[in-house]
């Protein structure tokens, strides 16, 4: 299971809780940096927009500059995108201008991935997005981690043969298309990570996660999920 897998799996029992006791029927609800909508059908029977630069959206646009009415939703989403952009603080102001009164933001963040895009600029601490969302007029309701250090542990050994094995390919360090060929050594080394996938990817994790009761603190994590009010 990669990071982006991960990330979504740990998120969607947080995003189907907060939905289910913060949205009514008929709230406007936007998604914010929403990407392929992964959450949409979480908010039936809301009226549900969506918001960035790439995609068939509500609102195609810089998401720290909406072309949206003051106080227009009652719920924002914001979902592993404040590390994809350079001015975070930026659009915390911007969901909180186009929130009413007492709306609600869900935010998840990430505290321990790798870089994965090519606009991969920064990760996030306990106190850091609470900072971020206090400084700019939001009251932090809750701060939940995305698992413990046993999950992120798992998270990255799964990871590993074919991040390893894609710069055997030639991949280059970070771009948006693979650029991949064979090459010898590559095709020595196929047989080993075959053998290594199925072992780090699945039986691996899943020892992790089984063990992840133990963290407590969960003070190691793959991120954060973040509650906060208007």
């Amino acid at each position: 299971m990669n990071f982006t897998n991960q990330w979504e799996y740990l998120s969607i029992g947080h995003i189907e809780t907060f939905a289910k006791h913060n949205v009514s029927f008929g709230y406007m609800v936007l998604d914010v940096g929403a990407g392929a909508n992964p959450y949409a059908k979480l908010f039936k029977g809301c009226v549900y927009h969506t918001a960035d630069m790439v995609g068939n959206h509500t609102y195609n646009c810089d998401i720290a500059k909406m072309p949206i009415k003051d106080s227009s939703y009652d719920v924002a989403l914001c979902t592993a995108v404040l590390e994809h952009v350079i001015d975070p603080d930026a659009v915390i102001v911007e969901i909180y201008r186009v929130l009413k009164d007492g709306g609600k933001l869900l935010i998840t963040v990430p505290q321990c991935i790798g870089e994965h895009s090519p606009y991969n600029y920064f990760n996030f601490v306990r106190g850091g997005i609470e900072h971020l969302l206090n400084k700019n007029g939001f009251i932090v309701n809750e701060t939940k981690p995305l698992g413990g250090i046993f999950e992120l542990i798992g998270c990255i050994v799964g990871k590993m043969p074919w991040y390893i094995y894609r710069q055997c390919l030639g991949e280059p360090y970070i771009s948006l298309r693979a650029h991949w060929r064979l090459t010898i050594k590559a095709i020595l080394l196929a047989p080993f990570f075959i053998v290594l996938l199925p072992i780090c990817r699945y039986l691996v994790s899943l020892l992790c996660k089984l063990l992840d009761k133990l963290d407590k603190r969960k003070a190691w994590t793959i991120g954060y999920c973040c509650v906060a009010t208007k």
